[in-house]
């Protein structure tokens, strides 16, 4: 039998099935299933509106991993973008947005297609000051999904305060 739990090993001999060598340490228990945190049941909010094809007017994903919001970006731009339609998607990245730009853009009316979807990345908006776009989410039409994808946002701002009125705020 293996050692208990704490025990270092010196040799292949002792543990043989290990074969990354000696001086690994051994954990007797098995490993525990990672829990879910406190933004999964938001996740599981994206995925049902995936599912059932009803969405928010607006998600904010942010935080330090990357992957995730990669990974929930790309599933919710497959639901809601049909492939190939670039009238009623658009795609902002960067800071020193105009904001003018970015609501005349969502007033307009999807062209054969029930969302028009807009892609907010790394913009800073959550971060400094923008006012006529947090104005602008407290009545988002019904057509509209904004989607915005930042590494940093600031609890405090007007625009993370207005967002989840009309969405998901989901911090990874």
């Amino acid at each position: 039998p293996p050692p208990g739990r704490g025990e270092f090993h010196q040799s292949e001999k002792d543990f043989p099935h290990r074969p990354e060598g000696p001086w690994r340490f051994y954990q007797s228990e098995p490993a525990v299933e990672p829990t879910l945190q406190t933004g999964a049941k938001k996740v599981k909010e994206i995925l049902d509106d995936i599912k059932n094809g009803t969405f928010h007017r607006a998600y904010l994903l942010y935080g330090p991993e990357a992957y995730l919001k990669q990974q929930y970006r790309n599933k919710l731009l497959d639901a809601l973008v049909p492939e190939g339609d670039t009238m009623n998607f658009a795609r902002f990245e960067g800071k020193g947005l105009d904001e003018g730009q970015i609501i005349d853009l969502a007033e307009t009316v999807p062209f054969f297609a029930d969302h028009r979807v807009i892609l907010l990345e790394n913009t800073g908006l959550f971060k400094a000051k923008a006012d006529q776009l947090a104005d602008y989410t407290a009545a988002l039409p019904d057509y509209l999904v904004l989607i915005f994808v930042e590494e940093e946002a600031d609890k405090r701002s007007r625009l993370y305060k207005g967002v989840p009125k009309a969405g998901l705020v989901i911090k990874n």
